[in-house]
C-alpha cells in the first residue's frame, strides 16, 4: 500500500511504513524539517519498529545500493563460516559473550568494536566483512536515535556525550573508532550473527529463541534466510510472522527497554521471539547499547542528580 504522509509517498508493508535508506539519513540531518520525520516518529510509537528498504544491487542509481551488497557478501560469508568444524570456528573466541558460542538450538558468533581479541581467518575476508556490517548498522541506529531524539525533546549532543563512548559511534562520528587495540572505550553495542539448526522436529514455538525486549537502545535485524521472526501485537495479542510480509532487502528496526525507560514510557520496546522454521535459519541483529545502563528518563530528577554528582566526581 501506499500512504501519503504531508504529501509524501511513504510504502507499507501491511500496516508496517517502510522508509528508503536515502530518506533515513535525510531526516536524520534535519528531523525538524523533514517530511517524513513525524511519520517515522509515529511509526516507532504506533508499531513499536520501522522498517527500512534498501536499494536493490543493481540500482546503480542509488548511492546505497552498495550496502545492500555488503549485506549480500554478509550472508554468504558468514553462511560458509558456521559451515566450517566446529575446531576452526572457535578459534579467536574471546570470552564465553564474544566470539564463537554454541547453544542448544543455535550457534552464534557476538562481535563488539574496541575489543583487542583475533576473529577467524577462515574464510578470509570474515573479519572486514563483518565489521563493515557492523558500521552500516551502526550508522542506521544513530540514524533512528536521532530523530525518536528530536521528537522527545531530548539534545543529541548531550545524549551522546552521557551515553555514547567514541567506539559506540559509526566512523563519520568518531575519529577513534579505529583505534580497536585497546579496551579502553569499549563499545557494548554488539553485533550477532546466528545460525538456527531447527533439526527438533519437537521444538516449541518459541524455543528457538524466546520472546523478550532487547535490553538496548534500538536493534536492527536483518530479513533471515528462512522466516522465523515473529512480533507481538499488543492490541490484538497476537504474534506476527514478519519475515513472511516484508522483502530481503528490508531492515527492521524495533526499540529496546532502554529507549522505553528514557522516554517515560513514551514509547515501548518491542516483544518479539523467533519461531520454528522448516530449515537452516541465518539472520543478524545489531543492538545499539549505552555505556552506561538507563533507570529512568532523560532529564528526571534522578538523572539530574547523577549528572551533577558525575561532574563533582571528576571535579
Amino acid at each position: 500500500y501506499q500512504r501519503r504522509v504531508r504529501g509524501y509517498p511513504f510504502v507499507m508493508a501491511r500496516s508496517f511504513p517502510s522508509v528508503s535508506l536515502s530518506d533515513l539519513k535525510a531526516c536524520a540531518a534535519s528531523p525538524r524539517d523533514h517530511p517524513i520525520s513525524e511519520a517515522i516518529w509515529r511509526s516507532f510509537v504506533e508499531n513499536r519498529s520501522l522498517l527500512i528498504n534498501l536499494p536493490s544491487i543493481s540500482d546503480r542509481s542509488d548511492a546505497f545500493s552498495e550496502k545492500s551488497a555488503v549485506i549480500e557478501k554478509s550472508f554468504q560469508i558468514v553462511s560458509n563460516y558456521f559451515e566450517l568444524p566446529t575446531s576452526e570456528k572457535t578459534q579467536g573466541k574471546h570470552t564465553s559473550r564474544l566470539g564463537y558460542k554454541q547453544l542448544a538450538q543455535k550457534e552464534r558468533y557476538t562481535i563488539r568494536k574496541g575489543i583487542s581479541y583475533q576473529m577467524p581467518q577462515n574464510p578470509p575476508e570474515f573479519q572486514d566483512t563483518v565489521l563493515s556490517l557492523y558500521d552500516f548498522f551502526a550508522e542506521i541506529t544513530i540514524s533512528c536515535l536521532k530523530i525518536i531524539l528530536f521528537h522527545l525533546d531530548v539534545d543529541y549532543e548531550q545524549f551522546r556525550t552521557a551515553y555514547f563512548d567514541d567506539n559506540f559511534l559509526p566512523p563519520e562520528e568518531s575519529a577513534s573508532n579505529k583505534k580497536s587495540n585497546s579496551n579502553r572505550g569499549a563499545s557494548l553495542s554488539v553485533l550477532n550473527l546466528y545460525h538456527y539448526f531447527n533439526v527438533n522436529p519437537d521444538l516449541g514455538p518459541d524455543e528457538n529463541c524466546a520472546q523478550h525486549v532487547d535490553p538496548g537502545l534500538l536493534t536492527v535485524l536483518t530479513r533471515a534466510t528462512v522466516p522465523g521472526l515473529e512480533l507481538f501485537e499488543p492490541e490484538s495479542s497476537t504474534w506476527i510472522p514478519i519475515e513472511e510480509e516484508i522483502k530481503k532487502t528490508h531492515l527492521l528496526v524495533i526499540l529496546g527497554d532502554s529507549l522505553e525507560l528514557l522516554s517515560n514510557r513514551r514509547i515501548h520496546g518491542l516483544l518479539h521471539r523467533v519461531g520454528k522454521s522448516s530449515g537452516s535459519r541465518l539472520n543478524f541483529a545489531f543492538e545499539l547499547r549505552p555505556r552506561k545502563h538507563i533507570f529512568h528518563p532523560w532529564n528526571s530528577p534522578q538523572e539530574l542528580t547523577a549528572r551533577q554528582n558525575e561532574t563533582y566526581t571528576k571535579q
